[in-house]
């Protein structure tokens, strides 16, 4: 993951990128969410889906 503090990476998200971040980690996906999936990854430094499901665990993000 990257090097940047988990706090300040996930204040760097939009409301809508937390949500679709939340959807992912939880198994969902379709075509509308792939482009906040791209630009999720990008600012978070993370280059996988378990990378981001761990990362969303780690960080109470979904239960």
């Amino acid at each position: 993951m990257g090097d940047g503090k988990p706090g300040t990476l996930i204040e760097s998200l939009s409301d809508r990128e937390l949500t679709v971040l939340q959807y992912l980690a939880r198994g969902l996906s379709n075509k509308t969410i792939s482009g906040y999936k791209t630009r999720i990854f990008e600012k978070l430094s993370i280059s996988t889906l378990v990378e981001l499901v761990d990362f969303s665990r780690a960080h109470c993000l979904v239960t």
